[in-house]
């Protein structure tokens, strides 16, 4: 058995890219330590980091249990080229619907426990305006550079 974070970052992992899922791009989840996205042929596919935030909660409940809270950081980034307000639409459409997803999904792991989420988001960077360029022709503006998007959701866990 893995640290409860670790256990909660690898079952977000593996439902997030449950073929179930269908969601409206094609991207691959990983857990990593620290979000990290390089040079232009990683990110020309959307990618999508799955981090433990190194800050945890833990209250003592009693002599054998405590409540924590452990927060996980879904990070996005795919390198624009050229890419139209629709297409920039699309990726945030998507951001959403993973959003709502895991602000609400109960996750239980198997020989550690129940990780509930808190229903809020500690932190939400729908989008890095400093990374992205706009330029335009005559009847259409283009978005080049890359589209960076996080959020930050924090799960309770119930040590017994």
């Amino acid at each position: 058995m893995a640290s409860p974070v670790v256990e909660l970052g690898d079952a977000i992992v593996t439902d997030i890219n449950a073929t179930a899922r269908n969601w409206s791009m094609y991207f691959r989840a990983e857990r990593v330590w620290k979000p990290l996205w390089i040079g232009k042929e990683q990110l020309s596919d959307l990618q999508c980091l799955i981090a433990p935030w190194p800050i945890a909660e833990i209250e003592q409940r009693d002599r054998t249990s405590s409540q924590e809270t452990y927060s996980i950081d879904f990070g996005f980034a795919k390198r624009l080229d050229a890419k139209t307000r629709s297409e920039m639409d699309d990726l945030q459409l998507l951001i959403d619907t993973v959003l709502q997803r895991y602000l609400k999904q109960v996750f239980v792991v198997a020989n550690v426990g129940q990780f509930i989420p808190l229903q809020r988001v500690d932190e939400y960077v729908m989008w890095d305006p400093m990374q992205a360029s706009v330029s335009r022709d005559d009847t259409h503006t283009y978005y080049s550079g890359d589209f960076l998007s996080l959020f930050r959701i924090p799960y309770r866990f119930l040590r017994t």
